[in-house]
């Protein structure tokens, strides 16, 4: 005889999985609400257990989705003359700035260095691609690295950088915009040749006031150790 669907604990996952983002999801509450439709129960105590697993699985995935992968913060610990390589902890993510872009300025770079027509001729550049005059990427990159050197680097012990990676343009910088950088430290390595220094990697992104992303890149920096190896 048919059993009565009873609204459960497997039920109410159903329900709230038919609200998700996950389109396999979405289907599997709508096949479990049709099986209860026609007094078909669930009775599978392996089913009811892959059900509550599932549920914690995307319960994780939405709130690692909704949260940064680090602790942003607004400075380092230590000021730059005091930092040392040790102070740089992977996971550790930290904003610095702002500066703000000027078309005086965007202008006078790209005259010297980028004399492109949408970033010298305000007139002509209303007409290309960007709808308006726009910053060289190399001037956002040599703003970014001012904010880099003066609230990022430790100061007397920085030794240089083997290079970068992963140099992206998001989006168009114009007149007007003020950037900032936000640094996330993805490694810190002591050198075995020279343990007296270690490598940093770090992603920057540099942001505008809206909070996007114009420009990001990969960077690695040699620094100074506070402390000798053990």
């Amino acid at each position: 005889m048919p059993v009565k669907a009873t609204a459960g604990k497997c039920d109410r996952i159903c329900f709230a999985w038919a609200k998700s983002p996950f389109p396999a999801l979405k289907r599997w509450a709508g096949m479990r609400y049709r099986y209860a439709a026609v007094g078909v129960r669930i009775r599978s105590l392996r089913m009811r257990v892959s059900l509550l697993v599932w549920a914690w699985i995307m319960k994780k995935i939405d709130t690692d989705r909704s949260q940064p992968a680090g602790t942003s913060q607004s400075r380092l610990a230590a000021p730059p003359p005091q930092r040392y390589f040790e102070d740089y902890l992977p996971g550790s993510v930290y904003e610095f700035g702002e500066i703000t872009v000027t078309e005086a300025e965007i202008v006078s770079f790209a005259q010297q260095f980028d004399p492109q027509y949408f970033h010298v001729d305000a007139e002509a550049a209303a007409r290309g691609p960007f709808g308006g005059l726009v910053a060289s990427g190399w001037h956002t990159g040599s703003l970014a690295m001012r904010l880099y050197v003066d609230h990022y680097l430790a100061g007397a012990v920085s030794l240089g950088s083997p290079g970068m990676d992963e140099l992206r343009f998001h989006r168009p910088v114009r007149p007007g915009d003020r950037l900032s950088i936000r640094m996330s430290v993805l490694e810190a390595t002591r050198s075995r040749s020279k343990p007296e220094r270690g490598f940093v990697t770090a992603r920057m992104e540099v942001l505008n006031q809206h909070g996007e992303v114009a420009m990001s890149l990969k960077v690695t920096s040699i620094m100074g150790c506070r402390k000798a190896a053990p």
